[in-house]
């Protein structure tokens, strides 16, 4: 086969760069605290295009039929009802499933959507629920999990939260509920329909803040990890929009219901700055169906390391010239292969397993 050669220099902050969660998180305790941000209930007003997503980690497993908790709501504050509600277990076959009601929902039923994959399992996870018009949509880690009928009307008095959901709203008295336990970071709202493609190129990486239509931008990279953080009232917003989202009842101070260090980086590694023929091997098919080719050039001393979406290593072998892994015993979703030369000149490349 034959092979046009490209030479590329690879340095360690294009690796450093993929990250599945970077530096701090925000961690719920699943007993009182919760992030606001209803400030964004009135540039949201109306909209039928915009797209949520974030990291999350929750340290919940298998939860029973009695429990469920919020992951992001938005309220409607003249009835007694969700506008929008993403929250895990509920009910016996929703146990640590992602699920999905709004008020928009068809008669008879306010579940719109039940995941196929478990969650809450203490690995971190990348959610996103893209609205488009009257279709709504679901990505975990990157893969599309299904769409649904999704016709809520957003009002520009609508109550927003991470961690929580109201009760009772219209009384005039709200009263917080259905706490969540664990972690959540990188939390984005963009007003505008976000493809899958965009969702599988930017949610490994931090973004800039100025990106055009992101209207919320929490990377919760504030404070001291685990430490005395008891001065800090809000969560910036780094966008361009100043949206930012209250803490209520959090510690700050301590290893929960804090800012602590990030637990969710893929790779780890020293990265050579010397030049390399990254077209000396090739992988295909990607998409695929499991099972993938690598083609090299040239076998010598080269060993591959397969690793999946929560940075834990899969698979490692020594390859020969012409070689197929096999992950169909693992979830479909996004893998890393870590091609490593020579034991110094590393490439990493992204494969679609659908």
């Amino acid at each position: 086969m034959e092979f046009k050669k490209s030479y590329f220099l690879f340095s360690l902050c294009i690796i450093t760069n993929l990250l599945f969660s970077q530096n701090h998180l925000l961690n719920f305790d699943g007993t009182s605290d919760y992030l606001e941000l209803n400030s964004v209930a009135i540039p949201l007003a109306g909209e039928t295009s915009f797209t949520v997503e974030f990291w999350m980690k929750a340290n919940v497993l298998n939860q029973t039929s009695s429990v469920r908790t919020s992951l992001f709501t938005i309220n409607n504050m003249t009835s007694n009802g969700n506008r929008f509600l993403m929250f895990v277990g509920g009910a016996t076959s929703q146990d640590g499933k992602l699920v999905i009601e709004d008020e928009g929902s068809v008669a008879g039923s306010n579940i719109d959507f039940i995941s196929t994959q478990v969650i809450a399992d203490n690995q971190c996870h990348h959610i996103a629920y893209v609205r488009d018009g009257s279709i709504g949509t679901i990505y975990i880690d990157g893969v599309n999990e299904g769409s649904f009928t999704s016709n809520f009307t957003l009002a520009s008095d609508d109550l927003y939260s991470i961690g929580q959901e109201w009760d009772n709203q219209h009384t005039g008295s709200p009263l917080t509920s259905q706490f969540y336990n664990g972690d959540i970071d990188e939390f984005r709202i963009w007003t505008e329909v976000r493809t899958q493609g965009e969702i599988q190129a930017n949610m490994n990486n931090e973004l800039t803040g100025n990106e055009a239509n992101l209207l919320v931008y929490y990377n919760f990279n504030q404070g001291i990890s685990g430490g005395n953080n008891i001065g800090i009232t809000q969560v910036t917003d780094n966008s361009l929009n100043s949206n930012d989202g209250n803490l209520n009842d959090f510690n700050l101070n301590g290893a929960t219901s804090n800012f602590i260090a990030g637990e969710c980086n893929i790779i780890t590694t020293t990265v050579s700055n010397e030049f390399f023929m990254e077209d000396e091997i090739v992988i295909f098919p990607n998409p695929n169906n499991g099972k993938f080719n690598i083609l090299l050039e040239n076998n010598n001393n080269v060993r591959i390391e397969v690793y999946n979406i929560n940075g834990q290593q899969i698979m490692v072998d020594n390859i020969n010239i012409s070689m197929s892994i096999d992950i169909t015993n693992f979830p479909s979703g996004i893998y890393f292969v870590k091609i490593i030369i020579d034991n110094k000149k590393v490439i990493i490349k992204k494969v679609s397993y659908h």
